[in-house]
């Protein structure tokens, strides 16, 4: 089921092609969190994206708009304590 909800979250962020990385990935966290990224975040959500893609073999141009990568990248999102606990 997360599988499918993660997957199916990154094809809402992958359905507008004008977005760019980054305001895919503030979108994330406003959806997720209710706040933006921090700066660190941003980055390291930038660096799992390259290395999903690389881990999936595809290639350097396309890892950012990979459906894979971002879906990975959401379930990950899913897991985070942060999106667990309400405080």
């Amino acid at each position: 089921f997360v599988v499918d909800m993660a997957r199916k979250w990154a094809e809402r962020l992958l359905a507008d092609p004008g977005q760019s990385v980054e305001q895919r990935i503030d979108a994330m966290y406003l959806t997720a969190f209710s706040r933006r990224p921090s700066e660190a975040e941003k980055s390291e959500a930038i660096a799992f994206l390259e290395a999903q893609g690389a881990r999936f073999g595809i290639p350097d141009q396309q890892r950012k708009v990979s459906p894979q990568a971002w879906a990975d990248l959401c379930h990950v999102l899913f897991n985070v304590k942060e999106f667990v606990f309400v405080e």
